[in-house]
């Protein structure tokens, strides 16, 4: 079983967090007489206190007193959407560290300390329903049997492990005494389905509130407090699929050296993390419906490719060269998350009887899996280069195109034979620096090619692997975006079928040192002549001329603050043979092709391209023909923000 965790970087990360105790002796407020036995909690069975769901909710901006108690409050925007809200003592007001975040119409739960001498109130930015369950009421002073908070020095992990709708039985350990009254915890817990979970005595049926809970595909943080008695342990029971872990924090008991002590509670912190780096992969067939028994994937399929043998928990998006074969028909293929309504974008063109590759990103779904629909009955295959990680992977840096390999003039390598190889080394080449490399983005074309074949482009300190990133015929210039990792050697290996020459023009380069990470975005198009889309007029591209295509501030690319953009560019019914290419608007237009074409026949390639100061890309071309473009994503060095919740 997966438990994965897709980060969702644009909103608030909802965590959910609750206090839960269950049955003990309620007791009063007493003088302090017997120094050492003496706390300010009191566990009690739960006891639901509010429900404003068959009613009005809180209104945005209102002061709303809490009762006093160890509480779980559940908060929920009654219309959905995104808002914030605060508990804080009444007599002050709210800080910069709330309570709840929200992100959609889901619940957020929280644990609540609210003395009987201190009167706390919440007030939201947005009108909410709140669910209030009590679990103990906490006094205003130490009395004698009340129960005292102890931390441990180092939190115990206690539990790790996956589940499906189970009870976990939680040892107690050597760090919690026998005489402890309760045990503080911290449930972690990781959903593979909208899943939920509470604490409760071992032997004793589970209470019907939840304390901990996450969406599909999400996470989930609650502190619990549970009543045990002498030697007794706690359960976990959930419901659902994914991953927990508890950790213990401390015992509940009535010695101890500060009588005062509360249990901890959470707080919704600004935080930020680096943009997705890259993490190369040589070259692997991921996938192959000629071999996996699924025969040719028909019009009306969708193919459901899962990628998670080669993701993490942290994984955004993946790379991938795909390649239709065997196809019946012209047609285009589409690959997009599968949580996601299928776009109306292409990422290949093909025809029938025609092999033809396309390097693609894309971002993943919840589950890992990317979704893959034909226009035309053929085979597909897929082989993957790597994947962006949240907490893992290199930065990247974006250059103008330049050539860094023709081996028609002899440029840094010769021509690749049949069934032979060529290598070259790519450092201090074209604006990439002699600093270790560990990736390349390049764009390779076969040209002049003797017989039909495929390239195979992959780290020369690894062994050829079993896939191909370019698939060519006779005499016909065939271009493929390629991202390969690179080894320490630093050199970069050609494979060919067939006599061909090869033409390499450098995109980007990933480095250590690098700043730039990729943010994936649901495919849509920037660009379409036919109609128009990006630009103010229908009608095709001129021979020899080009156009400016805008490109931040649109189709999720931010305004300010993008590098460079991956984009779909696709010729569409040229007149005539020829090539485009795609550059930074302030620079001179290189010596570079990104995509080559022949008449009347539709050709995409994936192009990663850097960004002008103002946020635009120049595409040329040497033949009159529409042009496409549909964007895939953005890099930038930019900081994500997110709300984090901790535990204060």
């Amino acid at each position: 079983m997966d438990h994965r965790w897709r980060m969702k970087w644009w909103a608030a990360v909802a965590l959910v967090a609750c206090l839960v105790s269950v049955a003990g002796v309620i007791g009063r407020p007493a003088p302090v007489d017997a120094a050492g036995e003496t706390g300010r909690i009191t566990l009690t069975p739960v006891t639901r206190l509010v429900d404003t769901r068959g009613g009005l909710p809180v209104a945005p901006g209102v002061n709303y007193v809490l009762p006093s108690g160890l509480l779980m409050v559940a908060a929920r925007p009654r219309d959905g959407g995104f808002g914030e809200a605060d508990v804080f003592p009444c007599a002050g007001s709210p800080d910069s560290e709330p309570t709840f975040v929200f992100e959609d119409d889901g619940f957020v739960t929280r644990s609540i300390v609210a003395p009987l001498d201190v009167a706390m109130c919440l007030r939201s930015t947005v009108a909410v329903d709140l669910i209030i369950d009590q679990r103990g009421q906490v006094s205003g002073a130490p009395f004698v049997g009340g129960l005292q908070y102890q931390p441990l020095t180092t939190p115990e992990l206690i539990v790790a492990a996956p589940f499906t709708s189970t009870t976990i039985a939680i040892q107690r350990g050597p760090s919690l005494p026998a005489s402890a009254g309760g045990a503080t915890y911290s449930l972690d817990l990781f959903s593979d389905t909208a899943s939920f979970g509470t604490l409760h005595p071992c032997g004793q049926a589970p209470s019907p509130a939840a304390d901990v809970s996450a969406p599909a595909g999400g996470y989930g943080l609650a502190i619990v407090n549970v009543a045990l008695g002498a030697g007794q342990q706690a359960c976990m029971t959930v419901f659902g699929a994914g991953y927990v872990a508890v950790t213990l924090l401390g015992a509940l008991n009535t010695t101890g050296p500060n009588p005062a002590r509360l249990p901890p509670q959470t707080t919704s912190r600004l935080s930020s993390v680096p943009p997705p780096g890259f993490a190369p992969i040589t070259p692997d067939r991921a996938f192959d419906t000629r071999a996996d028994d699924e025969g040719k994937l028909l019009p009306a399929e969708v193919l459901v490719v899962d990628l998670n043998d080669y993701l993490t928990g942290w994984s955004t998006a993946v790379t991938m060269n795909v390649t239709v074969t065997g196809a019946e028909g012209e047609g285009f293929l589409t690959v997009w998350p599968c949580d996601e309504a299928q776009p109306n974008v292409s990422n290949l063109n093909f025809q029938a009887g025609v092999d033809v590759p396309n390097l693609v990103t894309v971002r993943l779904s919840v589950d890992g899996t990317v979704c893959i629909a034909t226009s035309a009955t053929t085979h597909v295959l897929g082989d993957i280069a790597g994947t962006y990680e949240f907490d893992d992977g290199v930065g990247s840096t974006a250059v103008t195109p330049e050539r860094i390999v023709d081996t028609r003039r002899g440029f840094s390598m010769s021509a690749v034979p049949a069934n032979g190889q060529r290598s070259f080394v790519v450092k201090q080449r074209a604006g990439v620096p002699l600093a270790p490399i560990e990736a390349i983005t390049m764009n390779v074309t076969a040209t002049g090619s003797k017989a039909d074949g495929y390239l195979t482009v992959w780290p020369c300190d690894q062994p050829r692997p079993n896939a191909s990133n370019l698939n060519f015929r006779r005499g016909v210039d065939v271009p493929n975006l390629v991202t390969v990792k690179v080894g320490p050697s630093g050199s970069i290996c050609f494979f060919s079928t067939a006599d061909t020459d090869v033409i390499v023009d450098d995109a980007a380069y990933f480095t250590s040192s690098s700043t730039g990470g990729f943010i994936d975005l649901v495919p849509d198009r920037l660009l379409d002549t036919r109609i128009p889309i990006g630009q103010p007029w229908p009608g095709k591209l001129g021979a020899n001329g080009s156009l400016t295509l805008q490109v931040a501030g649109r189709g999720g690319v931010p305004a300010s603050g993008a590098a460079s953009v991956t984009m779909n560019v696709t010729a569409v019914s040229p007149d005539s043979g020829g090539y485009l290419t795609v550059w930074p608007c302030d620079q001179p237009r290189p010596d570079a092709s990104n995509l080559n074409f022949q008449q009347n026949v539709n050709v995409p390639n994936l192009v990663s391209v850097k960004l002008s100061a103002a946020g635009t890309v120049c595409i040329f071309s040497t033949a009159t023909t529409h042009v496409l473009a549909d964007v895939a994503g953005y890099t930038t060095d930019v900081r994500i923000p997110y709300w984090d919740v901790v535990i204060v």
